[in-house]
């Protein structure tokens, strides 16, 4: 007498399977919810969900019932790949944002040094992804929009860079104009104690605002100057200077450009700035 073939019993299956790989069983299924919150839960969900459809594959050959259910599976597999894709990019964007918004305005370079290495910590996470954007359009156009993010971050800390550099060298004059005012404050009173000597050897010891316009020597009726202007607006500021108390001179510029992201970000600027010098010299750039 033949024997009837067995029934599979699914249900009594998935329910072994949430047991041995502790899942809810909405999880296991299409899942509407893709809020997932951190790397940690999406990957060991990843990580279960492929174990479940490794292991299930020779059982969904047998069954449709499972072979359906499997399909539920990968598909909620591939969501949370997705999610996991998402993450990678906008935590590693948060990380350079946050960095630039707390930059203050008396940051050093190791503060600008520390920003370089986050945005180039996020173009590797980027271009890492390059491979897996093609994987929906969805995700091909957020990888876009962060692979656009790069050269904002960079023009973004380039500002920061030349905000912080004008409020040095503002802060240096202020520095020098309340020295100056102390050096005149000293030579007045002096003055009215009738102490010309002390007054005159009050000012002669003033040795003027360092590196700005600062004079080196003469030599053949020629003046050699030195001044630490490196931006595009201080160096226009200071040539325009010369050559209006100085029309009749021959002026010469011999210029050390800093910093690579400088000189390309104000490359127009600078074509500019050396307008009213006769003649331009320019050094081998200083990469600091």
């Amino acid at each position: 007498m033949k024997k009837n073939k067995s029934t599979i019993d699914t249900n009594s299956i998935h329910k072994g399977l949430i047991d041995n790989y502790n899942i809810d069983d909405p999880k296991m299924k299409k899942d509407a919810s893709t809020n997932v919150q951190d790397f940690q839960s999406v990957a060991e969900s990843i990580e279960k969900l492929e174990r479940i459809i490794e292991d299930g594959k020779d059982l969904a050959k047998k069954d449709d019932t499972y072979a359906d259910f499997l399909d539920g599976v990968k598909t909620n597999l591939e969501e949370q790949k997705s999610q996991l894709f998402k993450l990678k990019l906008t935590n590693a964007e948060s990380n350079v944002s946050q960095m630039l918004s707390d930059v203050e305005e008396d940051a050093t370079s190791n503060d600008f040094i520390a920003i370089e290495r986050q945005i180039k910590k996020y173009s590797e996470v980027i271009f890492a992804l390059k491979a897996e954007a093609d994987d929906s359009l969805q995700q091909k156009s957020l990888w876009s929009s962060h692979h656009n993010k790069i050269e904002i971050f960079h023009k973004r800390l380039q500002k920061k860079r030349i905000q912080r550099s004008v409020k040095a060298s503002k802060d240096r004059v202020i520095a020098a104009i309340n020295d100056f005012e102390k050096t005149i404050d000293h030579s007045k009173y002096t003055l009215l104690r009738k102490d010309l000597t002390k007054a005159k050897k009050s000012l002669k010891n003033f040795s003027g605002v360092q590196r700005r316009m600062t004079k080196v020597f003469s030599k053949n009726r020629n003046d050699f100057y030195d001044d630490y202007a490196h931006h595009p607006t201080e160096i226009s500021s200071i040539i325009e200077g010369v050559h209006n108390v100085n029309s009749n001179r021959k002026i010469i510029s011999i210029f050390e450009p800093h910093r690579y992201s400088r000189v390309i970000s104000l490359k127009n600027e600078f074509s500019k700035c050396f307008n009213k010098a006769n003649l331009l010299i320019i050094c081998p750039l200083y990469a600091a």
